[in-house]
């Protein structure tokens, strides 16, 4: 009998403590994340007269379609990981398509765009 109740009471100690350790945990794992994330850290932003941006809103509407158009003439994937070689820009009725060089040929398209 004495034994259940101890055995009880340093449980009922023991469960709060646990949740403390784990919250630790937790902190300090996501300190050690940021730390070797590899990001650089943040600059501040460069000093600019009051009411005047780095770039006024005009310019950016101006360079955004130049920059659109240079990118997606240059694109190949979307995504980051390493490209297939045989992967090429199909032109097939009026259309980009992206196939095997052999497969585009073979449908009467035209490779590189």
């Amino acid at each position: 009998m004495r034994t259940g109740v101890l055995v009880l009471l340093c449980a009922l100690l023991a469960f709060p403590a646990g949740g403390c350790f784990v919250a630790d945990e937790l902190d300090s794992g996501a300190k050690e994340m940021e730390r070797y994330s590899g990001k650089a850290p943040e600059e501040p932003e460069p000093a600019t007269e009051p009411g005047r941006r780095a770039t006024s809103k005009k310019d950016w509407k101006k360079n955004l379609p130049k920059f659109v158009r240079e990118w997606w003439m240059k694109a190949r994937t979307l995504a980051s990981e390493p490209v297939d070689e045989s992967i090429v820009r199909c032109r097939l009725g009026g259309r980009d398509q992206f196939m095997d060089v052999d497969q585009c040929q073979a449908r009467g398209g035209t490779v590189g765009g």
